[in-house]
Formats: C-alpha cells, sequence, structure tokens
C-alpha cells in the first residue's frame, strides 16, 4: 500500500471521533481500526536522482581532517571544506568517523 497521510489523518480522526462519542468502545475494534491506519503512515525512502559528487576521503585525509577540526575548533565545516576541496558534509563525515576509504 502506497503511503497517504491525508487518508491516514482522516481515519484516525474518524475513529477518535468514533471513541469519543462511544461508537467505539471495544480495545480490540479500535485496535483493528488502527492495524488498518498503519500502513498508509508508511514511509517510502527517497529515491537518490543524482550521484554523489565529492569521493570519501582516504583514510589519511580524514586523518588530516579531524587534526586540523580539532586544532581549529572555531572554524566552521564549510572553510575545512575549502581548504581541503571537499564538501561540508565530507568534513563532518571525516569529524564523526563515519566514512574513509
Amino acid at each position: 500500500m502506497k503511503s497517504n497521510v491525508p487518508i491516514a489523518r482522516k481515519l484516525l480522526d474518524t475513529l477518535l471521533w468514533d471513541v469519543y462519542m462511544k461508537r467505539v468502545t471495544d480495545t480490540d475494534d479500535i485496535a483493528d481500526r488502527i492495524v488498518e491506519i498503519f500502513p498508509y503512515l508508511h514511509r517510502v525512502p527517497p529515491v537518490r536522482k543524482a550521484p554523489p559528487r565529492m569521493r570519501t576521503p582516504t583514510k589519511a585525509q580524514a586523518r588530516a581532517i579531524r587534526k586540523f577540526a580539532k586544532a581549529h575548533s572555531d572554524v566552521a565545516y564549510h572553510f575545512i571544506a575549502m581548504a581541503f576541496g571537499v564538501n561540508a558534509g565530507r568534513v563532518c563525515e571525516a569529524v564523526t568517523g563515519r566514512k574513509s576509504r
């Protein structure tokens, strides 16, 4: 089933109103209706449309970026990225140790 939050919201609003007005009191019925609504809330992961433009830094580059960032904690990632010829996201990855070749 395809994600459709507006439909899920309407169904939840209806269920809430039915519970409030005591039209539905059985917890099993309430649970069944929630189970029916839940698939509408499933989020489809976004599809990446463009390939990465910057290569992942090598271990040596990542080490140098980390060392520089530690020594210059007042410098923004953007400026560190310019100094090392990468983008700020790659600086973040290097500093946090998430990625390196």
